[in-house]
Order: structure tokens, then sequence, then C-alpha cells
């Protein structure tokens, strides 16, 4: 990993990569406060949208991570960004935790809980932990009739330390084959994740690497948006199998020691 030492800024997933659950993988905690000294910067990422950015915050440093709110970056708020580019002032009917409607709202976002009080610009699909059959059945209605369908992610499963929990792409399957209709996915492997953080930041696609265990996510959005990879082999190695054709990391290590290392050699 020579290339290092031009990179400027790291991507760095979240779940399976830093943590798994409340676990502290080995090495994530001292690879990002050595970035930090060396003078360079760093994102978390996640795909998860069920907690806010304050909560994430919140939870990290609890962790004992040294990290800041803007450092933080979510589907959930990529999905708002996107939103607020498409109209001013948009209302949306939200399957999604509480913390996430204080992330859209944030971005002027109304969170609409009746299909019936308003006008609906666009149905939103996150990791629902709290979802019923009623909310299903709604969100189904209002995209059967042309209401643009928007999912967070499309993360089959979510690792945790009781294993691999079914995550928002599992609901993306229900809707789809109850529906027809393919949702626009706004979380990794596509593009409108990353280029916020490419515009926030300022630095050019070869100053930028991206740090994450799954291939079909995090490498393939590096992949897809030319930046550089390392496929961290600590956290969910399944369901590769839906990763496009050709899409390699630029390396490969088996935990975040590696790097580390690397890093530590150029203070």
């Amino acid at each position: 990993m020579n290339w290092i030492s031009e990179t400027r800024h790291f991507v760095f997933d979240l779940d399976g990569t830093l943590i798994l659950g409340n676990q502290i993988l080995p090495y994530a905690r001292e690879t990002l406060d050595l970035i930090r000294s060396q003078g360079k910067s760093f994102t978390v990422v996640t795909n998860n949208s069920s907690r806010s950015i304050d909560n994430y915050f919140r939870f990290l440093t609890f962790l004992g991570f040294h990290i800041k709110p803007n450092e933080i970056h979510t589907s959930g708020k990529a999905t708002a960004q996107y939103i607020n580019q498409l109209k001013p002032e948009p209302s949306v009917y939200l399957l999604g935790t509480r913390a996430l409607v204080e992330d859209f709202s944030a971005f002027g976002i109304a969170c609409v809980n009746d299909i019936d009080a308003e006008p609906i610009d666009f149905v939103v699909l996150a990791f629902d932990q709290e979802i019923t059959y009623k909310r299903i059945v709604e969100a189904s209605i209002l995209i059967r009739s042309g209401i643009p369908f928007i999912a967070t992610h499309a993360d089959i499963n979510i690792p945790t330390e009781r294993g691999l929990l079914p995550d928002c792409g599992s609901l993306i399957s229900l809707f789809q084959t109850s529906t027809g209709i393919i949702p626009k996915v706004i979380g990794k492997p596509n593009i409108e994740m990353v280029e916020p953080i490419l515009k926030q930041i300022g630095v050019k696609r070869n100053e930028m690497v991206i740090v994450g265990d799954r291939m079909y996510t995090d490498i393939e959005m590096g992949w897809r948006a030319g930046i550089k990879t390392i496929w961290v082999k600590t956290g969910d190695l399944n369901n590769n199998h839906l990763t496009s054709p050709g899409v390699t990391a630029t390396s490969e290590i088996q935990t975040l020691e590696p790097l580390y290392h690397t890093l530590l050699n150029l203070s």
C-alpha cells in the first residue's frame, strides 16, 4: 500500500470494519487517531439509517472514538441531501426510525404519517426496526399510485454480534415483489453516497481511499466512483456474488493492523 502516502482523506465503513455491534474491532480507534495526528482527515460512513448523526456521534464517543459529528455520514443523510436536490421543502412518507425523522427534519423535509393528509412527494424506505403491516400496505398504495420510491440503502443483512440480521435490502425485495417497482437506492455502492463527501472535503478522487468489509457495497462504490479501495475481511464476507462483474479492491487485508502500520511508517 505504498500509494497510501498520497491519500488525504479516508472513508471508513462502520459496521464490520470499525465495529461489530458494540464491539470495537482491532486497531479501529488507533487508526483513526493516527490519521488525524498526521494532518489527514476521515469520514465514517454507514448504510445503516436507523440512527441519526447525533445518535452515531454519541454512540461512537461512548465507545472511545475521537470523532466529530461532521465526520459521520449515513445513507439517511445522503438520502436527505439527494431529495433536497430534487425538490425544496418536500414531504415524504418515511418507513424509518424516529432518529431518521430528526435528520430529515434538519434538512427541511416533512415526514408524513397519514397518506391522505397532504400531498406526498416521495416514499422513502430505510432500515425500519418498527415497521408494521399497516405501514407496508400504505407505502405500497403510494408506490403503486406513482409516487417516486427511494430507498436509503440496499444491504440485505446487517452484521451484529448476534450474527446477520435482515436489513433494508430485504424489505426492498418485499416491496418489489408486491408492486413490481424498483426503488432508487442512494446508499453504498451508489456514487450518491460518496459525492457529498467529495464536495464537503474538497479532495480529488485520487486523494481518497474507501476502507470497508463488503465487496458489493464499500468496494463497488469505490470502483464506480473511481476511488481506491481497501477490502478488510473482518465483517460480512457473504453475498459477494452480488458484486458487479469486474469489481476488485486496490488492496486486501485481513484486519486494520496492516493499514495502521503502513500509516505509522509514514510518521
